[in-house]
């Protein structure tokens, strides 16, 4: 089965005649069609735009590659808050920002160093899960791991939600995922 992601969407644009021109004469010189010669345009532009800078660039297709081969929004938007957070636009990065003021979508995994000896190299640092209230944990090595299953499932309540309390200026409570669902998040930030 087709993903259905990369069925061809009808996208609507006004430009000026000049351009419009332009790509007629584009897309005789290529012989393509006026869609195709546009699809081309815009995969260019793709591999030509840089975003990030110093050792942290890229190319702008390269991080397009990446998060398509994720299947949820809440996915690709979880890597591009991580990769490119300047290109999360409001609502995106207000549901974002819920996310992870709410306990109940996120696992937080806790790691305690354990030395395991390598023959090369000598006595050589591992990382070994251990429980949160476990004594000889590491509070530098604990990482957080979503909750994807609940985000993908209540998606639409935690972007409206997040939208909502972001509009307000609200972006520091916490909340359970019953408050977001039930409405009670929102009213109890004031917001009616």
């Amino acid at each position: 089965m087709a993903d259905k992601r990369e069925k061809p969407v009808m996208i609507g644009a006004r430009v000026t005649p000049k351009a419009q021109y332009g790509l007629r004469l584009l897309a005789r010189v290529q012989g393509r069609t006026i869609a195709e010669a546009i699809e081309w345009a815009i995969n260019l532009a793709l591999r030509q735009t840089r975003i990030g800078g110093g050792l942290g660039e890229t190319r702008l297709a390269t991080l397009v590659d990446a998060i398509w081969k994720f299947e949820s929004e809440p996915q690709r938007i979880a890597y591009l808050n991580d990769k490119a957070p300047e290109l999360l636009d409001f609502d995106d990065r207000a549901a974002w920002n819920l996310v992870l003021r709410c306990e109940d979508l996120l696992h937080h995994l806790y790691f305690r160093p354990h030395f395991e000896h390598d023959d090369e190299f000598g006595f050589q640092p591992a990382f070994i899960p251990v429980a949160a209230d476990d004594p000889t944990r590491d509070t530098q090595l604990d990482e957080i791991e979503f909750n994807f299953d609940l985000i993908n499932l209540h998606w639409d309540a935690i972007k409206h939600v997040g939208t909502e309390l972001a509009k307000a200026g609200e972006i520091e409570m916490r909340f359970s995922l019953d408050e977001i669902l039930d409405g009670s998040a929102l009213a109890r930030a004031g917001i009616t």
